[in-house]
């Protein structure tokens, strides 16, 4: 090895750098000079003398100490010898496994800059804003520095139109038709203030958005008035991902109107790629109109106006944390109101941080939605015809009639007044009491949790499932070059599968033979394939025997490999025979499925040595296996061809994580049941579900802490 290295190093002159180094491997402050091929070949093999380089540093009087690194595991050691030399001092790391990388290092720099690191916040904050500081601790202002809206990428070089509008990014139309389509993506990151309003604990885009939405379009389309738009379904925005929206308007019909429709999908939390497994679902439907000849004319300039009585404003918000709904800030624009007869009259204000937003909408939809909550002054919620409690929370369900007569307002007058036998109409002028905005009528509908809960983008927020998606795996040959071997008697015929698909495949042999080939010098092969055999017949009194037999027989197989040296760059491949339930299709073949379990354990050990692929019996899929082996992926299932791979997604709404009853003469299996969380779930089970027949399965058994009492219990 060390002539190796000097023969590969011989080309590199260590140079003097700008940064003192303290050596690992002599424990003590090194010039860079001295590192040349001799140092490097020591480094391998001689201790590693972190403890005393750490006190060298502590010594010199460095005590704050930087890991860079994709996941922090020094920083607890280094922690622990600052505390025995008695040194106050602090430990940073730059990223961390499963986080997201710009958050976490901006995290780890915001930590630096805190305990007074020198960090270059120009570069950093290149592209924030700034915002003026509070004069005095006591001017109860935010002054938060918001995170800039999404920009879409240069949507003009993919042919598109910027939108121009908070909501959407992108505007596309139709050589040979009038049709238009607006998209956008939404999320609380994007547009903080839509995390403000919240139905039942979901964060749900207010109906006054829809309003918004088709208005601008009808402006966009040709046609300004809302004839009439329906809200079919909530629009649920998560908590940490985003929707992809997409607001479309049809060609003209014979009256001049244009049908528009509003559509959502989700994306991957954190990424954006669009989760293309999940439709569209259709949250609202309308028609544009072309403008009338006489537009809505009415004049709130008067003010108060005359003959009203003033309502207390005192509870206008003061009980709402006991209610459904969950107003943030921007949506407690109520500020005063009056009654006449059976009318409400009421002032509705945006609050100062959004006022600069505002002349980028039609109407604020935080703004319009203040002047909806006027509504529950007069006590029209409880003519909506639907014969339910009015106490029940109600959404805005059909709106009629809607004319936006000036944009950009930050401060509303509404008159409030009955439409028909259950809607509602609006007069919403500015702080002139100029018209700003008319509706002919709205209709609420009640609205449940179980419906919130189906909109929740189409799948659940907390619960998750082991999906199977399709790999995009290539068609073509492997590259000649490819050198697999196959062990074993191959009874899946995995040569010939290999074979055909262009590999160099060396069968009939086993590990001692193979290694006597490469003693000889003979190239390692890059994948050496196994079939798991046995275990095919899945029934009869037998199972329980096969299953342990080849879990043994595999488990030996694994060691082996692992344990010689001269396969340290190879890959095991184990390919078993339905094995693992993969989309709809269970597991079939039980004697082999526990292998599964053994070497999902086994790949976090060892990663990039063992690769698990389980076939059914489609001739499509034994032709798919070399596409899959040199995939790389560690588990992959091939169902009628296609390749797929197991990935963390969401349930799909409506389904329930337990059926509605459980049989209590059948017998329920937990495992890890002899611990603490076993026996609460046990307990429940028992108590909740009337279950009479528990199978607790435990590393420990009956010797765990505790198990005496729990089943005693039950």
């Amino acid at each position: 090895v060390a002539e190796r290295l000097r023969a590969d190093l011989a080309d590199v002159t260590p140079r003097p750098g700008h940064t003192r180094l303290v050596s690992t491997l002599t424990g003590d402050w090194v010039e860079p000079e001295s590192m040349t091929a001799d140092y490097w070949y020591d480094n391998l093999r001689q201790t590693v003398q972190f403890d005393a380089a750490v006190r060298v540093a502590i010594a010199a009087g460095h005590s704050t100490f930087v890991e860079v690194s994709p996941h922090p595991v020094l920083t607890m050691p280094v922690t622990a010898i600052l505390d025995d030399a008695g040194v106050t001092g602090h430990t940073l790391g730059s990223l961390r496994r499963g986080d997201d990388d710009p958050t976490r290092l901006l995290t780890n720099l915001a930590t630096a800059h805190a305990i007074g690191l020198p960090v270059d916040l120009t570069r950093v904050l290149a592209e924030a804003g700034t915002v003026p500081l509070p004069t005095y601790a006591f001017e109860h202002q935010r002054f938060w520095v918001e995170p800039p809206a999404h920009r879409a990428q240069d949507v003009a070089s993919a042919g598109l139109q910027d939108a121009g509008h908070p909501l959407l990014s992108a505007t596309l139309t139709f050589p040979d038709s009038e049709r238009m389509v607006f998209t956008g993506r939404l999320s609380v990151r994007t547009h903080p203030w839509l995390g403000e309003h919240r139905v039942m604990d979901n964060i749900l885009l207010p109906g006054t958005a829809f309003v918004e939405l088709a208005t601008y379009a009808g402006e966009q389309a040709g046609c300004p008035r809302v004839d009439e738009l329906t809200l079919l379904a909530p629009l649920v925005l998560p908590e940490l991902g985003s929707l992809q929206v997409q607001l479309t308007v049809a060609e003209r019909d014979d009256d001049g109107r244009r049908a528009v429709q509003l559509h959502s999908r989700p994306y991957r939390d954190g990424s954006d790629e669009i989760l293309a497994d999940v439709a569209w679902t259709c949250h609202a439907t309308g028609l544009l109109a072309p403008a009338p000849a006489d537009p809505p004319a009415f004049d709130l300039g008067v003010w108060p106006p005359p003959g009203a009585t003033p309502v207390e404003n005192d509870d206008f918000y003061s009980g709402i944390e006991a209610t459904v709904f969950g107003y943030g800030p921007a949506f407690r624009g109520l500020r005063a109101a009056w009654t006449r007869g059976d009318e409400v009259f009421a002032e509705v204000e945006l609050p100062a941080d959004h006022h600069a937003e505002a002349g980028r909408f039609g109407v604020h939809p935080a703004l319009l939605d203040g002047a909806l909550q006027a509504m529950s002054i007069g006590g029209f919620l409880g003519r909506m015809g639907d014969g339910g409690d009015a106490t029940v929370p109600r959404l805005p369900f059909a709106w009629t009639g809607v004319s936006l007569l000036a944009a950009g307002a930050t401060a509303l007058r509404v008159r409030v007044s009955a439409a028909g036998e259950v809607g509602v109409a609006f007069q919403v002028a500015d702080a002139t009491g100029a018209p700003v905005l008319h509706a002919e009528s709205l209709i609420m509908r009640r609205v449940s949790g179980d419906s919130l809960g189906a909109a929740r983008s189409g799948r659940h927020e907390s619960l998750f499932q082991v999906d199977w998606p399709a790999l995009p795996v290539p068609t073509s040959p492997v590259p000649a070059a490819t050198r697999w071997a196959v062990l074993g008697g191959d009874d899946l015929t995995l040569s010939a599968a290999c074979e055909s698909a262009g590999a160099r495949v060396r069968s009939d042999v086993d590990l001692d033979s193979l290694g006597d080939l490469l003693a000889g010098g003979e190239p390692a092969p890059e994948a050496v394939i196994v079939g798991v055999g046995g275990g095919d017949d899945d029934a009869g009194p037998g199972l329980a025997a096969q299953a342990r037999a080849t879990t043994h027989r595999t488990l030996a197989a694994v060691r082996t490999w692992l344990a010689d040296d001269r396969f340290a760059g190879s890959r095991l491949v184990l390919v078993t025979r339905d094995a693992v339930a993969a989309g709809e299709q269970p597991a079939v073949n039980l004697a082999q499925a526990p292998v599964w379990g053994l070497l999902r354990t086994a790949q976090l050990e060892h990663p990039g040595r063992l690769q698990l692929v389980d076939l059914d019996s489609d001739p499509a899929s034994a032709a798919a296996l070399a596409p899959a082996i040199g995939s790389g992926e560690p588990q992959l299932a091939v169902r009628a061809g296609q390749v797929r791979a197991p990935r963390l997604g969401r349930v799909a709404a409506g389904v329930k994580p337990l059926p509605d009853g459980l049989d209590p003469d059948a017998t329920v299996l937990i495992t890890g049941g002899t611990g603490a969380l076993g026996g609460i779930l046990a307990r429940h089970l028992a108590t909740t579900h009337g279950v009479r027949h528990l199978l607790l399965a435990g590393r420990r058994g009956a010797a765990a802490d505790g198990i005496g009492d729990l089943v005693a219990e039950l």
